[in-house]
This record gives C-alpha cells, sequence and structure tokens, in this order.
C-alpha cells in the first residue's frame, strides 16, 4: 500500500497558479494575469461598494422593513459561499469582495433579526 506523499506549500501555490494562467486564456481570449486581477478587484470593488448605501441607510434609519429576510439569507450565505470557493482556489479579488461584502450583509441581516 502506497502512503501519499506531502506537497510542500511552495509546490501548492505554484500549481495553483498555473492553473489560475490557463483559465486566462479560455475561448481564446489571452489577458496576462497582472490584468485579470485588476479586472476582479475593478469588479469587487464596484459590487462592494454598490451595497454600502443599503447599510447606512438601514444604520441609520434601524429600519429594515422594506428588505426580504428570505433575500437577505439567501445573500448573505451565497456571498459566505463565494467566499470559500476565493480561498480555496485563492482568488484575492474574491476573497476581499466577498470578506467586506458578507460583514455588510451581515449587518443588514443583524439588523433585519432584531427587528
Amino acid at each position: 500500500m502506497m502512503t501519499p506523499r506531502a506537497i510542500s506549500p511552495t509546490k501548492v501555490a505554484v500549481i495553483a497558479a498555473d492553473a489560475r494562467s490557463k483559465q486566462h486564456s479560455r475561448h481564446g481570449m489571452k489577458f496576462a494575469p497582472g490584468v485579470i486581477e485588476a479586472l476582479g478587484f475593478a469588479a469587487g470593488a464596484l459590487t462592494t461598494l454598490s451595497f454600502i448605501p443599503q447599510v447606512v441607510k438601514a444604520w441609520r434609519s434601524r429600519s429594515t422593513g422594506d428588505l426580504s429576510l428570505t433575500m437577505l439569507v439567501a445573500f448573505t450565505t451565497g456571498v459566505a459561499l463565494w467566499l470559500v470557493y476565493g480561498l480555496a482556489v485563492m482568488s484575492w479579488p474574491v476573497i476581499v469582495a466577498n470578506g467586506i461584502t458578507l460583514g455588510l450583509s451581515g449587518v443588514l441581516l443583524t439588523l433585519k433579526l432584531r427587528k
């Protein structure tokens, strides 16, 4: 019976980086990895920032009556899953954007549940 060999964290990082670079050239589209990362951070920043006005409004008014509890639970769960995915593939744009958004949606969910 063979025992599995341990792979060093450096080797895992190299394998993951290689896999990510191959993903960037699917369907004939070729982008430098730095461009893809910048695109990811820009998209994450815009979607996360767009959520802030709702959190500020709910925080100031202490009112979440117009927000659906089902939507908040589904959204927060989805964001948490995106964060786990980002951690699994070590995608910093996904990790940062969803980590911040999870905090923001958690505030809204907490305010909704305290109502």
